[in-house]
């Protein structure tokens, strides 16, 4: 196809080389009439009408052959296509690859064991002479630790602090007008006559205000309280102790400062 390209161009080349020549050839005979400048423009005007069939003609020639080729290779490419797709069924399915220690010849899916529940054998003996005999398995269920209820160290809820729990039992003993502290606990505590030093931690779900005001009813000498912290300290009465510990999330007592 380059070869025939080639001499395409060549064989233009020529044709306007003739074409040239021969307007050189009117140019030169121009003066001689114009007869004979009419006869010349006619046979070029034919010349180059030949020409220009000649090569229409081959272009068309070399277009068809472009087309052939075409058709032979989709032809070609449309046979390859089916010779693949009819080798394609005849490979037959694929089988999986069974990958572990041993391969089981049942087809029966394994039950896993409950979590929840541990399988023991029972205790049965087996009969001497007999082959074959399988203790039955008896399910044994653990049973699950329920946690331990959090218990009071004294007479007042558990959200009273042990050294108060002490010395509330040492004042209800003492029968509360002649108490007189002689625990070595209450050396730690700030004791004024019948009451004590406290702080108390007031909850979210208690209003901070009617709390104070309820503690104060019941003879609590305030000190300091912060509605911020949720905090209120003071000197309680002992014998208050358990309607505090209804208010407050908290009981505390106050330590003695120490003094340097």
């Amino acid at each position: 196809m380059l070869t025939t390209r080639k001499h395409d161009q060549r064989t233009r080349r020529q044709a306007l080389f003739i074409l040239e020549s021969l307007d050189d050839r009117l140019v030169l005979s121009a003066g001689a009439g114009g007869a004979a400048a009419a006869e010349a423009a006619g046979a070029i005007g034919s010349h180059a009408a030949l020409v220009e069939q000649r090569h229409e003609a081959r272009i068309a020639r070399h277009e068809a052959k472009l087309e052939r080729i075409h058709a032979r290779h989709e032809a070609r490419l449309e046979r390859m296509a089916a010779r693949h797709a009819a080798m394609m069924p005849m490979a037959g399915p694929v089988m999986p690859t069974i990958v572990g220690p041993a391969a089981s010849t049942s087809s029966a899916p394994t039950a896993a064991p409950a979590a929840s529940t541990t399988m023991t054998p029972a205790a049965t003996p087996s009969t001497p002479g007999s082959s074959g005999n399988i203790n039955p398995i008896v399910p044994t269920t653990t049973p699950t630790p329920s946690p331990a209820p959090q218990s009071s160290p004294g007479p007042l809820p558990a959200n009273v602090a042990a050294a108060l729990q002490s010395l509330y039992t040492e004042f209800e003993n003492a029968g509360g007008d002649t108490f007189v502290p002689n625990q070595p606990i209450d050396q730690a505590l700030q004791i004024s006559g019948n009451s004590v030093e406290v702080s108390l931690k007031i909850g979210p779900g208690t209003d901070f205000n009617t709390a104070l005001s309820q503690l104060q009813a019941d003879g609590m000498q305030v000190s300091s309280s912060s509605a911020t912290y949720a905090l209120i300290d003071g000197m309680l009465p002992i014998s208050e102790l358990p309607a505090a510990a209804q208010i407050a999330s908290s009981v505390n007592p106050v330590p003695k400062p120490i003094l340097n």
